[in-house]
This record gives C-alpha cells, structure tokens and sequence, in this order.
C-alpha cells in the first residue's frame, strides 16, 4: 500500500486549494522529506486530510471523547468542524496504490447550504473512483453511495482499519509513545484492536461453558449413584418368605370373603323385594281412588253429547241472525251519513262557480285599463339603443385619453429620476475625490510605499508572535510549577491511603480464617443426600396412598353399578311376565271391538239394522237387545273414530313396552361391560400397589419409614424434611457469611493494588512534571533575545513610514490599529484617484443627454392632458342623457319590459277560467252523487226491518227448545249453559274420553302388578340359606372384608420391598455403567479447560495477546537494536508489562519508566515501528509519516534516530516527518513547508522546487461550488446592489453583527467589485467603511 497523492481544500488553516504529490519531483525522488512549520500553521492538518479522505476520522478528534455540543448545536468531534470558518466548502483527496496494486483515488468532501460561508454544514460525501484523477476532477466512480459502503471499500482496497492505519502507516501526534507507558488493560485493548484477538475470547469461554456441563453430568451421576443400595441375601431370603405367608394369607381371606358375601346378598335382595310390593299396592289403591273421583266428569260428558244433538243447529241460527242484524243497522247508519255529506258538498261547489266567474270579469276590466302604458313603453324603449350606443363611444375614447396621459407621465418621471441619479452619483464622486485628495502625491510612488508597509507588517507579525509565545511560556511556567506543587501534596495523601488500605486487608483476612469451608461443604453434602431421599421417599408414599384411594373408589362404583343392575333386572323381568302379555290382549280385544263397530257401520248392517223389531230375535246374532238399531249417522261415525282411536292407544302402549324391553336389556348388557372394565381397572390398580417399590431402603431414615404404618408414614416423613430445610437454612447462612468475608477480602486486596498503582501513577507523574517545569523554563530564557531583535526591526521599519504618516492625518493610529486594513486601503485609494475622474467626465455627458430627452417628453404629457379634459366633458353629457331617458322609462309598469306584463296578463285570464270550468264541473258531479246516496239509503232501509223480523223467529224457537229440555231433565240449563256445552269441541271430548279410559287400565295394570311381586317375594322367602339374624350376618362380611384388607396391605408391603430391591440392583449397573461413559466424555474438556477455558473469556485471549506482544517485541526490538543498542524490551511472565534490559549495564533489569525523554522516545519509535511491521506483515506498505516526537532529543540521539530513518528510507518507504527541531528539518534536503499568512489565519503550503501549479492547482470542485460571476455581472446594476447592501446590513444588525465583510456580501447579492464600489459610493453618508468590512453609520 502506497500514499501517492494529499490534495487538501479550507480544511481548518490550509485555506484554498493544496496539494502534495509524492509522484512528482522533487518529492519522487526523495524517500525522506519533513513537514515543516511554526505552531499552529497546519502541519498535522495535512495528515489529517489523509485520515479524512480514507476513514472520515481523525487522530486528533477521536482524542477528543464525548464533549458538551458548542452552542450552534455542532459537536466538537465532528470532523465537519475541520472545515475552514467563512468557507462555503471543503474536500480531502487521497491517491494510493491499494493491496492489489492497482491505482484508487478516495476523496472526502463537505458543503454549506447554499454553497454560502455562513449556511448550515451538510452531510459528509465520499466517493471511490478507480485509477488517478486530476485533483477535484471527476473520474469512474467505483463506490459512491452511502458513506459506510465507500468506507468498507476503501478498507478492502488499503488493507488496513482506522487502528490499524494510525499504528502502521500514521503515527501521530501525542499517540507516539501511548502503548510504552499504557497498562495490561490498555494494552490488551491495543493488541485486540491490531490482531482481533477477541475470538480467541469467544473460544476460551466456549470451552469454560462445555466443561461446566460435562462436569455437572459427572456430578449428578454420582449423586445418584451414592443414593442406591441393594439388599443383602439374607434380608432378600426373608423378604421372599414374607411374601409367601402374606400371599397364602390373601387367599384364604378371599375364600371366606365369598361365602359371606352370598349369605348377605339374599337379605338384600329380601328388602328389596318387600319395598317393591309395598310400592306397587301403594300405587293400586291411588289408581282406585283417582277413577272413582272422576264420576262426575263421566256424568259431565254425557250431558253434553246429549244437549249437542239438537241445541247446536237452533243457537246457531240465534246467533246468525244477530248478526245480521247489526249488520243492517250499521249499514243503515253509513247511508244516512253520505246523503248528509253530498247535500253538503253540493252547495259548497254551487258558491265557487259564482265566486270565480266574479273574479274573470274584474281580470277583463284591468287589462282594459292597462292598454296605454303598454303603447308608451314600447315608444321609450325603442328610443333607448342609440343613448346607449353614444355613452360607450364617449368612455371609449376617455380610457385612451386616459391611458395616453399616464404613459407620457411616466416617461417624463423616468427621465428625470435618471437624470437626478446622474448627479447624486457626480456630487458622491465630487466628494469622494475631495476625500482622497491628501493621496495624490503617492500615487506615482505607490509600490514602494506598499512595499515599505508589507515590511514593517511583516516585522511587527513577528515581534508581535514573539511575544505572544514568551507570555505563553511565562504563564505555562507558572501553571507547571503550580501543578507540581498541587501533586506533591496529593502523593502523600495517596500514600496514607496505601497504608489504610494494607491495614483494611489485614483485618478482613483475620476475619475470614473464623470460617472452617470444608466442614460446611462436608454437612451441605450429607444434608443435600438426604434431602434427595427424603424428597423421594415422600413422593412415592403420596403416590401410593392415592393409587389406595382410587383403587376405593373404583369399589364403590362397582357396588352401584350392580345395584342398579339388579333394580333394572327386576324391573325387566315384570314387564316380560306380567305388562307384556296383558297389554298384548288388550289390543287383541280392542281390534276385535273394532271390526264389530265397523261391521255395524257399514251398508248391508244398516238395511239389517232398519228391519230390526223391538223385542225380537236379530236374523245375524239372534240377540233381543238390539242398541245401535236407532243411532243417527253421526253418532254412528264418532263411534266408529273412538273405537279406532281406543284400540291405537292400546296397540301403542304394547309397542312402547316391547321398545322398554329392549331398552332394558340393552342397559344390563351395557352395564355388565361397565362393571368388568371396573373391575379390570381396579385389578390393575391393586397390581400398580403391588408391583411399587420404595427407592433408598438400605438408608436409615427410609427403614425406619418403613417400618411404621402406612397411615403415620406421610407425617414423620415431612417432619423430617422439614428438618433438613432448616438445616439448610443455617449452613447457606454461615456460607454465605464466608463468601462475604471472602468478598470483602477481595474487594480490599483491589483496593491495595489499585492504591498501590496510582501511587506509582503519582509519583511517575510528578518526576515528568519536574522535567516538564525544566524544560519550559529553558525555552523561556531562550525567547527573550529573539524578541527584543524582533522589536528593534519593527521599530525601523516604523521609522521608514514617517513620511507617509506626516502626510496623511490618523494614518499612524490607523496603521497601529489594523496594519493590513491600512495598507488596503492605502492602495485602494491611490488607486481610486485616477478612477473617479474619469468616472466625472463619463457623468457630464449623460446628464446633458438626460436634459434633452425631458423636454419634448413634458410637451407631450402637456398634450395628452388637454385632450382627456374634452373627452371627459363630451362623456359626461352622454351620461346624462342616458339617465334621465331611464328615469322616465322606470316610472312606467314599474320598469318591467312590455312583453313580461303582456305574458302575466294572459297567464292571470287563461288560470281564471279554467278554474272557473273546474268548479262547475264539480258542482255536476255533486248533483249525481246526491242522487245516487239518496237510492241507497231507501234499500238499507227495507234490508234492516227484514232482519229485524228473522231475529225475532230464531229467538223465539230456541227458547222453545230450552223449555222442552229443563221439563225433562234432572238438571235445568240456562242459554249460557249451553252455550258453554256447545263451545267444547271434538279435542275436548278425545280429551275427556282418553282420560277416562287411561284412569281405568291403570287400576287393570297396578292390579296385574301387585300380584307378580306378591309372587316373587313368596318364591324368594323359600330359598332362605341360613337362619341366622340379617345383622349377625352382615357383620360377619365386614369383618372378613377388613382381615382380607390387611392380609392385601401385609402383602403389598412385602412385594414393595422386592420389587424396589430388584429395581436398585438394575438401576446401579445401569449408573455404573453411564457413569463410566460420561467420564470418559468429559476429561478431554476437563483437561482443555485447564489450558484455555475461563468463564470471561480471559485466560485464551491473553495467551494469544501474550503470543502477538512477544512477536511485537521481536520486530521491536529489531528496531531498537539499530536505534540504541544498548536496551533490549522483554514482556513479564504472565502478564502483558513491559521491562527493558540494559545491555550496558549487565543486563540490568529496569522499569520503562525509568528511562529518560530522549530514550522514552527511541523505545517508543522502536515500538512503533515494531507495530507496522506486526500490521503489515500481510501486505507492503511503502509510506510512512511521523508527526512530531523529535523535540526531547539531544543532538546525538536526534543523529541515531535520522540514522534510523534514512535506513527506513533504504527499506523502500516513503517516509514523511514533522517536527519543529531546526537540526532535522535542515538535515532533510526535501520539505514540505506550511507558511502561516500574516492576517486571517490562513495557511499555505510551499515545496521549493515544485512546480506551483501542482501545488496549489485550480480545481473542477471550486468552479462547480462556486456561483456564476458571469450572470451576476448583468444581473444587477449599482442602483439595485446599494437597496441589497442596506438590507444586509440591516438584517445582520438585528441579529446582533455590527458589520460584514465586502466579499461575503458581494457573493451574496452576486455582483462585480466594480458594482460594489459603485454602490458603496451612493451609500455615502449611510454606509461607512470598516477595513475589510461594511457597516451601517448611526443615525
């Protein structure tokens, strides 16, 4: 990588355009070259121009940290801040050779809004572009888009970061001896930052975090391993035996279990049977009462069949005619209303035909009247064109008059304001070459005048910066000196704070030897054991009380399920045995009824049924008794419905109780599955109790468990674990006590070291302070001669002015105040003398041709006056005229055009009549409409007596009736009576009959039912098996139950402890086994941890960090050996600090801190060189700058490291210095010097032998940032830039700035020195002034 061009444009004091190119000689040839100039010139600004251009960072800003923003909100470490004050501009250009050889061109560059020195600072730009470029030009872009894509392209082109770069290529300023002096910590920061060691800290805590897991799965394998032991022979022989006897026991019990439980079923099964026919005689006796309470609603029934025969068709042609005649009635009522309301309507129609046509004839009558205004108007209005048609020729031609005289006015005004201007600017020129008539006698003499000024500016720059330096350096004294003192007295505080602190540690050490560690670990372990075991023991008692209570549970549920299994078999067996059957017969009998009814219903039944005789024999059945012989063919029809309906009823009930059959074997089918998958569930829950073992019964705390009963084995086991939690309390207590006291330890030891090293910080600080206080006194005794030389040269070239002082009134304070505003203006006006007269002659010719132009142009607006005064008379009368044949126009028909009030008069006579028509159209159509309500009305009339008459015959009948029936029957009826009868209809009488019917089968089935279980029970009471009491009984059963549950819980507990025995001897082969694997996985990560792992990631990263600092030193001290052989560096073991061995001293052992200025240095340039070398052992770098570091040096150290360089040189880089030592700068034949200008702080950069226009060349970028010159010299005139200057002025007043600079404000309004001048002239009197800048006079 190869630097091979810095152009440089207003960045900080390198103003204008500057570049440096290392392909051009003198400096191509050259492989050593300095950077010379005085402080503050801008030397380092060369170098940072290079940094700007590849990495927009800069050495020096990055030193600069988080600041407080500067109040325009700008931020101090901007690198925008690098662009030079009252430039609108700014770009930094490096040209190099990249890794691949080939040639870039990277350029950095910032702008103002506006291209305006005083705009907002815009976003930084940078672009790539491929190959070399004139400086600013434009070439193939190869990366220009978002600032971090050129960035990371210029990176890959150059090979290096930003880090890497300032260690490699840039060693700059006040950075040079940083990694010498820093600490472990710094210092690591600088090797990772170079190197990127940091992955090796990703690797060291990647391995720290496997060998944590691995560890913890040895760990609890072992753990688990230690919780498992496994019965002896002898104690397993006896476990066996146990589980013989309990399993005999078992069996035995379940035996006898069965005997009793069948005795006690039969007495179940008794009461059972008893409650069921006690149930069944309860429900006869209700179905008896139920049908004899119904009597009454039988006799209720009856009545009404009876009454419905005849009432029914009588009350219905009542009511029939009731109706009617309300009917007729309200009819009526309605025709005598519409005969009332035509009458009405028909007078109401014959007053609005003589109302409307009165109204037609008084329309006639004023239409008549009307008729000669109408005749009048049109005459007026005809009249009317030709007045209007004169006004609009008369305003015509006033406007032209008008316009003509206005035009000849403004002529007539211009030309005059030109002429007035004309000689405001020859009284300003007047006045102004009386001004400057004192100058006149040095205007053939003006250059050495100038020069005479130039020189003792010159002097005076000089004795001026002289003595700014040497009150630096008196005030630096003092401060120093002030310093020193402040850090004495803070190095003996800092020493009481050592000693503190070393007592601190002291006490807390003796604190922390109260605590014995391994015997809180050895009772957490044995406490933790336990814990594990207890907490298990507890979990697999809860397990197995609750498979007990489930396995309960599951028994009870049984015990219903056949319960109920014996209610529904009972329950079937009546319906196959007694309902069934007795509800078959029923339909039987009822179908049998039905075709007797039908077959007396039909044809040939009823011809045989007409020849039947009373008391004789029937030709079919032979019976005597002959009922149906007189029914009616209605009663026949109902009989034949009730008996259908009858016998679908009893075919129903016969069905639904075959579906209820079904549906009951169906459910005893269902609930036998229900109760074996119960009772296979609680079999498998009985062999879950079986088959659980209990884990740790070799631990005493686990048998003595065990050995209680299973009730009280809950309890004693969370006692117990609540007795090892407290315990765990009290030993995490007293541990974390140690861990606290071995904190504070830690914490305190900190402490000392860290007290410790700022100690040594302190006391380092203070022997450079002192050298630094020498040092500076030294430079203070050395300025002052150079001062008073300074003086005396500034005195002369004082005195050489004399003349030019007496001459010229206040020059010698003007001259004192500003020096070069003077000289400005010296020049200026000398200048000036000549100009302004011939700028007089030039305004006497235009002010005689001005005055020819005003006066025929006055004649003519005389003109155009005259003519708008007859124009404006003859459009006045025309008006008049207009208006007063208006005025007589309005006062007829109010104004309104003729032909409107012809319209309105016709329209008034057309709706008149046509209402009058409409009117007595209508009063016809009331005529015929009276007629016809008259008509109807009549017939109403007869139709309501007619139903009058009707209504009286019907009443008249059904009283009859009513009379005839209450002589004969028992109970008499009134018409509300039957009309509540015969209000009941066919669903009332189904009802009644339906309810009537199920009251007596439900007496006919109850009876059937009563006497199967009378039945049942006698069957059940013979097959007694035993004579004994049903409560001798049931307690028998209960207490074999209760043996059989104990012999069950005596035998589990024997397979317990088998089963957990064999499941311990499994399970240990079993961790044995994963044990030995996990081993074997884990001690390569075990053993690698101990090598390289660290939970922070440390102990890798500093290896590799230890690694990279010793190949550093190697290189470094490759160096140092050239440079000073006598020291050597070498890194401490473990650690990353630095010592140097002096070889001259028998290898000497010593502190770098140790070393004097001069040596710092050498070590430093060592190390420095040593870094690059480490940085660009990838990749060549051939160019090399060196910012300051040379001033500490005495002159035979200053001649070994100039050795040092040119043996750099002879390596094949370029390599570049600054510094203010005379010695080495003059020693380097090549130089790039940074001349600091006398005002302004600008600064130039000058290469002697260079050709100056590659030095300070003309750039595409300053002509595009720059605005047109040439549209602004036509786009304004003096009289238009003086309105501009004045507003400037008046706008940067009010914000506070008293005046502004001559080219700012030309820039701004865009015009040509020329024009400003000009303006500034007619300012004269408002505008003064003020060496470079204007300023407005107060008023």
């Amino acid at each position: 990588m190869k630097i091979e061009r810095i152009t440089v444009c207003n960045i900080a004091s390198l103003a204008g355009t500057h570049s440096v190119d290392f392909t051009k000689d003198p400096l191509r040839t050259a492989g050593l070259f300095s950077i010379s100039g005085v402080t503050g010139a801008g030397k380092s600004t060369l170098l940072d121009a290079l940094c700007l251009a590849l990495f927009d960072e800069t050495p020096r800003l990055n030193q600069v940290g988080r600041l407080v923003d500067l109040t325009n909100g700008e931020k101090q470490n901007d690198t925008r801040m690098l662009l030079r004050r009252n430039t609108a501009y700014g770009f930094a250009e490096v040209a190099f050779v990249g890794v691949d050889r080939q040639q870039w061109t990277a350029r950095w560059s910032v702008r103002r809004g506006h291209n305006k020195a005083d705009g907002k600072l815009q976003h930084v730009e940078m672009v790539l572009y491929r190959g070399h470029i004139v400086p600013g030009g434009q070439g193939v872009v190869a990366e220009g888009g978002k600032k971090t894509l050129v960035k990371e392209a210029i990176v890959e082109k150059i090979g290096l970061t930003f880090e890497q770069f300032t260690r490699a290529v840039l060693l700059a300023q006040n950075d040079f001896a940083t990694f010498l002096k820093a600490d472990d910590r710094q210092r690591a920061e600088i090797l990772q930052a170079l190197t990127g060691t940091e992955k090796f800290g990703a690797i060291s805590r990647a391995v720290f975090a496997r060998y944590s897991d691995e560890k913890k799965a040895v760990e609890i394998l072992e753990a688990q391993l230690q919780g498992f032991r496994a019965l002896t022979e002898e104690a397993r022989a006896e476990a066996d035996a146990a589980l013989l006897a309990a399993t005999s026991n078992v069996k035995q019990f379940e035996i006898s279990l069965k005997d009793h439980a069948a005795r006690a079923e039969w007495f179940r099964q008794h009461a059972t049977l008893v409650a069921a026919v006690e149930q069944v005689q309860a429900a006869l006796t209700a179905a008896v009462g139920v049908r004899d309470a119904a009597s009454a609603r039988r006799a209720d029934l009856q009545l009404t069949e009876n009454v419905g025969h005849v009432a029914r068709a009588l009350r219905v042609d009542e009511v029939r005619a009731v109706k009617a005649v309300e009917t007729a009635r309200t009819a009526l009522a309605s025709a005598e209303t519409a005969l009332k309301s035509h009458t009405e309507t028909l007078k109401t129609a014959t007053d609005q035909v003589v109302t409307m046509n009165a109204a037609l004839k008084q329309l006639q009558d004023e239409q008549s009247s009307a008729a000669p205004q109408l005749k009048l108007a049109l005459e007026l209005d005809a009249q009317f064109e030709p007045l209007q048609l004169r006004v609009k020729n008369a305003h015509a031609a006033l406007t032209n008059a008008t316009a003509a005289l206005k035009d000849a006015t403004k002529k007539h005004d211009d030309a005059v304001r030109r002429k007035q201007a004309l000689l405001d600017e020859q009284q300003i020129l007047e006045a102004r070459r009386e001004k400057l008539t004192a100058y006149v006698p040095f205007v053939k003499e003006a250059s050495a005048w100038q020069h005479r000024l130039d020189t003792a500016i010159a002097t005076g720059s000089e004795a001026t910066e002289l003595g700014g330096k040497l009150m630096l350096l008196t005030e630096r004294l003092q401060t120093e000196q002030q310093e020193l003192q402040a850090k004495q007295d803070d190095l003996l505080q800092v020493q009481q704070q050592v000693e503190t602190a070393t007592n601190d540690l002291q006490d807390a050490e003796t604190s922390e030897r109260m605590f014995d560690g391994e015997r809180l670990a050895q009772q957490r372990a044995e406490l933790d054991a336990s814990l594990r075991v207890l907490t298990t023991l507890q979990q697999e008692v809860a397990g197995r009380q609750k498979l007990r209570v489930d396995a309960v549970s599951i028994e009870k549920e049984i015990a219903e399920l056949e319960s109920q299994q014996t209610q529904d078999t009972t329950t079937l067996k009546q319906r196959q045995e007694v309902e069934i059957p007795a509800a078959i017969r029923d339909a039987q009998v009822s179908r049998e009824q039905l075709e007797r009814i039908v077959a007396a219903v039909d044809d040939d039944a009823k011809r045989l049924r007409l020849s039947l005789q009373p008391d004789q024999p029937c030709p079919v059945c032979g019976s005597e008794s002959h009922p149906y012989s007189e029914h009616a063919p209605d009663i026949e029809a109902t009989a034949v419905k009730a008996a259908k309906d009858h016998c679908k009823e009893l075919e129903t009930r016969r069905d639904q109780l075959r579906s209820d059959e079904q549906r009951f074997v169906a459910g005893t089918h269902s609930r036998l599955e229900q109760i074996a998958k119960q009772q296979k569930a609680r079999k498998k829950l009985l062999a879950s109790i079986d088959n659980a073992m209990f884990s740790f019964v070799d631990h005493p705390e686990v048998a003595m468990v065990l050995a209680l009963p299973e009730v009280e084995r809950q309890g004693v086991v969370t006692s117990q674990l609540d007795a090892v939690a407290t315990s765990l309390k009290q030993i995490a207590a007293d541990e974390k006590a140690q861990r606290d006291a071995a904190k504070l330890i830690q914490k305190r030891r900190e402490l000392v070291e860290k007290v410790t090293a700022h100690h040594q910080s302190r006391q380092h600080a203070v022997t450079e302070l002192e050298k630094q206080t020498s040092i500076t006194a030294t430079k203070h005794a050395e300025s002052e001669p150079a001062l008073k030389k300074a003086d005396a040269a500034s005195r002369d070239a004082l005195a050489a002015l004399g003349g030019l002082f007496s001459a010229l009134p206040n020059s010698k304070e003007e001259f004192t105040a500003d020096a070069a505003v003077f000289r400005d203006t010296f020049v200026a006006s000398t200048k000036s003398c000549g100009e302004i007269q011939e700028q007089l002659d030039g305004l006497r010719t235009n002010i005689l041709a001005a005055n020819a132009t005003i006066e025929p142009l006055s004649e003519a607006m005389i003109r155009a006056s005259d003519a708008l005064v007859t124009f404006d008379t003859q459009h006045t009368a025309a008006v008049g005229d207009r208006d007063k044949h208006l005025q007589q126009r309005r006062q007829l028909l109010e104004g309104r055009a003729v032909d409107v009030v012809q319209q309105e008069f016709a329209a008034r006579l057309a709706s008149a009549g046509q209402a009058a028509d409409e009117r007595t159209a209508a009063k016809h159509a009331a005529e015929k409409l009276l007629a016809a309500a008259e008509e109807a009305h009549k017939s109403v009339k007869s139709n309501a007596e007619q139903t009058a008459d009707a209504l009286k015959t019907a009443q008249a009948a059904m009283a009859a009736w009513l009379e005839s029936f209450n002589a004969g029957s028992l109970r008499p009826l009134t018409i509300a009576d039957v009309d509540q009868m015969l209000a009941r209809d066919a669903a009332w009488f189904e009802a009644e009959r339906t309810y009537f019917k199920s009251l007596d089968e439900r007496v006919t089935s109850t009876s059937s039912a009563c006497e199967v279980h009378q039945q049942q029970l006698q069957q059940h009471v013979v097959k007694r098996p035993t004579p004994d009491d049903e409560i001798v009984v049931l307690e028998a059963e209960q207490r074999v139950k209760g043996e059989l549950e104990a012999a069950n819980i005596v035998r589990e507990a024997a397979q317990d402890v088998m089963k957990n025995d064999d499941r311990q001897r499994n399970q240990n082969a079993a961790l044995t086994q994963r044990l030995a694997e996990q081993l074997t996985v884990a001690e390569p990560w075990l053993k690698l941890n101990e090598l390289i792992g660290s939970k922070e990631g440390d102990k890798f990263r500093m290896i590799a960090q230890r690694r990279t600092l010793d190949v550093l030193l190697g290189y470094a001290n490759h160096q140092l050996n050239q440079l000073a052989a006598r020291y050597r560096l070498e890194r401490l073991p473990e650690s990353l600090n630095l010592i140097v061995i002096d070889c001259d001293m028998g290898e000497e052992r010593r502190s770098i801190h140790s070393l004097s200025g001069g040596e710092s240095f050498l070590v430093s340039l060592a190390l420095a060189l040593g870094l690059a070398s480490l940085t660009s052992k990838r990749l060549r770098i051939e160019s090399l700058f060196i910012d300051e570091g040379f001033g500490s040096l005495d002159s035979q150290t200053l001649a070994i490291a100039m050795n040092a360089l040119t043996q750099l040189e002879a390596q094949g880089r370029k390599v570049g210095v600054i510094s203010h030592v005379t010695e080495m700068t003059d020693a380097i034949p090549v130089q790039i010097r940074v001349e600091k200008r006398r005002s302004g702080g600008a600064s130039r950069i000058v290469i002697p032998g260079a050709d100056a226009d590659w030095v300070n060349p003309q750039t595409d970028f300053e002509a595009n940032a720059k605005p047109s010159a040439s549209a602004s010299d036509d786009s304004i005139d003096v009289t238009t830039a003086a309105d501009e200057i004045l507003k400037i002025l008046e706008r940067e007043k009010d914000s506070g700035k008293q005046k502004v600079s001559t080219a700012s404000i030309r820039s701004e309004i865009g015009c040509t020195p020329k024009t400003l001048k000009a303006a500034q002239s007619m300012l004269e009197g408002k505008v003064t002034v003020d060496g470079r800048s204007l300023r407005l006079l107060e008023t």
